[in-house]
Parts: C-alpha cells; sequence; structure tokens
C-alpha cells in the first residue's frame, strides 16, 4: 500500500486535502492551508482548497451569491475537526440544525458555525420573502420514515418571527388537527402566500403530505411545527462506488492532532451495495460478501469497511461522491478518525 506519514498538524490537513480532486490546477502546499471544501450548487458538484480566512470568508459570500440567483448550495469541510460530530452527538444534540433569516450577515455567520462543527450545510434563498434558510446535517443520510405522512386541512398563519424587523408575511400550513398545524417547508423554505407555488396549494383543500417534522422557535421564544415536505436524500448508498483513499487522523485527548496516515489502494477497490442489503468488495480477482445497512441516524453500518467495519457518519453524499467517517479510541487511550471516500461508478 501507498502510505504517507505527518507528523504536523498544518502537514496533516494539506495532505488529507491531497487525495482529493480539486478543481483548481495543483499547487505547492502552503503552511497555511486550513480547508478542503467539497460543495454542490445544485448538482454541480466542485472541490477547492482554502488557504486563509480571508479565502473562506470569500466563499462563503460566493455561496449567499449562488443561493440569492435561486441555487440551492450544499458544503462540507472535508478537513473539519473529526471529533466534532461525536461530541455534537454524544451531547444529545439534534440530527438536524436549521435557520430562516432574512440578514444575509446573519447566515454567513450560521453557515461558518456549522463548518465549525463538521456539519454538512444546505442553504437555499427565497426570493419572493428575501428569507435564508439554512440545513446542517451531521450525518446526510438520515432516511424519511415512509409512515411519516400527515393528513390534514389547507389554511393560513402569519408567518413566524425570524428577524428583526419582522417582515410581514402569510405562510401556507396544514392544520392536521385542532391542536396542530404544520407550517410547510419545501426546498428549503417556508411556502408563502403570494409566491410562485402557492396555486398547488388551496385553502380549505384535505391534502396529505409526507416528510420530517422538527419544533422551531422564532424570535419571540414562540414554538412553531414545520413539515418539510422536501426532506429527500440528495444521493443514494445503493450502486457500485470505487475506493479512493483512506485517512487515519490520530487525536491526543479530543483535541491535540498527533499524526495523519493516508493510504491509496495500489489496485482498484470496488465496493457494492445493493437495495435488497447484499454488499461485496472486490479488489483484484479477490472478492468478500457481507451486509449492509442504515441506522435511524443515517449511518452506513458494513462490515466490509476499513478498521473492522462498523457504523460510519455519511458526511458527504451525492450521485458522484460518497465521504465516510468514523472515529474510535486506540488501545493507548488516543481518539482516531477514519475518513474514506469513494466515487461512484
Amino acid at each position: 500500500m501507498k502510505t504517507k506519514n505527518i507528523i504536523t498538524l498544518i502537514a496533516a490537513i494539506v495532505s488529507l486535502a491531497a487525495c482529493t480532486k480539486p478543481d483548481t490546477p495543483e499547487t505547492p502546499a502552503a503552511a497555511t492551508q486550513e480547508r478542503m471544501i467539497v460543495y454542490a450548487v445544485d448538482n454541480d458538484e466542485s472541490r477547492q482548497s482554502l488557504k486563509s480566512e480571508a479565502e473562506w470568508e470569500t466563499m462563503v459570500d460566493r455561496f449567499c451569491d449562488y443561493a440569492q440567483e435561486g441555487h440551492s448550495v450544499t458544503f462540507y469541510n472535508m478537513s473539519s475537526h473529526p471529533a466534532a460530530q461525536q461530541t455534537l452527538k454524544g451531547n444529545g444534540h439534534k440530527e438536524v440544525t436549521t435557520i430562516s433569516t432574512t440578514s444575509r450577515d446573519k447566515i454567513k455567520d450560521w453557515m461558518k458555525e456549522m463548518e465549525r462543527e463538521g456539519k454538512t450545510v444546505n442553504v437555499v434563498y427565497d426570493k419572493t420573502t428575501g428569507t435564508w434558510t439554512g440545513t446542517a446535517y451531521i450525518s446526510v443520510a438520515r432516511p424519511v420514515v415512509e409512515n411519516d405522512c400527515y393528513t390534514g386541512v389547507m389554511t393560513t398563519v402569519t408567518a413566524p418571527a425570524l428577524d428583526e424587523p419582522q417582515m410581514p408575511g402569510i405562510a401556507l400550513a396544514l392544520r392536521v388537527d385542532d391542536t396542530t398545524t404544520l407550517l410547510l417547508v419545501e426546498n428549503g423554505y417556508l411556502l408563502m402566500l403570494g409566491s410562485s407555488d402557492d396555486s398547488f396549494y388551496i385553502e380549505g383543500d384535505t391534502m396529505t403530505f409526507c416528510g420530517t417534522v422538527s419544533t422551531m422557535t422564532d424570535l419571540n421564544g414562540e414554538e412553531y411545527h414545520i413539515l418539510d415536505i422536501a426532506a429527500v436524500n440528495p444521493g443514494s448508498v445503493d450502486g457500485r462506488w470505487q475506493y479512493i483513499c483512506l485517512a487515519v487522523t490520530t487525536y491526543n485527548n479530543g483535541s491535540d492532532l498527533l499524526s495523519t496516515v493516508i493510504t491509496m489502494p495500489e489496485e482498484v477497490e470496488i465496493f457494492e451495495f445493493a437495495a435488497d442489503g447484499n454488499a461485496m468488495h472486490t479488489t483484484g480477482t479477490t472478492t468478500a460478501n457481507g451486509t449492509w445497512s442504515l441506522t435511524d441516524e443515517g449511518e452506513l453500518c458494513c462490515e466490509l469497511l476499513a478498521a473492522g467495519g462498523g457504523c460510519w457518519t455519511i458526511n458527504w453524499l451525492t450521485d458522484a461522491t460518497m465521504i465516510i467517517t468514523r472515529t474510535v479510541m486506540t488501545d493507548d487511550g488516543k481518539e482516531a478518525c477514519y475518513q474514506m471516500q469513494f466515487e461512484k461508478i
């Protein structure tokens, strides 16, 4: 196997980016490099290496510009602190974090905060209301349960106070019963009366929607409930994937990086995850069979994966790329994060 060992923090981050394919010509690694961002504008996926906070600030602005132009923007920092996701889950934080705001500065601050937490972030912009909506995930593959469907009567409610000064507006909602009304969210933003989509939802009609229900709190401390009717997986684990590389990062006490080892296969390795739950790993003429599944939290579990298999957080999943991580404790009490990268074939 081809192995490269790096001792310092900076060199480790540079090497983690090296097994990816940036969309700019390869340049000598600089000592100030901090991030490798994989991102998608709608379905157009790219990667970019960032060497300073100024470059990261510019990219966040660019993401906001894309959203204002009507695109859906999703990104993930491949060199984010691997322990962040485990800390979030260990503290019982919610799987999904959301925000709605009319302030560009606030959405930018939120995007940076979610990036620091090691989450995958999606941002869209509603031109009708001037509202930014962000959604951040620990695992992007958390499935929508098929029976999470709600039948009720279409109605309208005053939009929640999401920013100061409050922008007036009427939101479309589904009144399930006398005590439960669900505000509808589609493509990442609230459906508003007067928007281009409201003609599909006529007040007083009985309708059924399937999706994910979340409880939110507005600026006045008032709770409201949303039904995300577009909560679908952006990609699918099913199919054939070529294994690209494995990065193993070791930490001391969960914070101090000790080393990173990058391993690339010497010959083509293929993982196949069949829809029936069977899995296959092929290296040259050698084939191993197993099974795979997704947990309720969206983790990929398969005994054929590196480091003895187990369940892995899916940080990035599109029709082209899958990036998964798993954090374990070593025998000498250190924390090791494994990151595997795949390309769909």
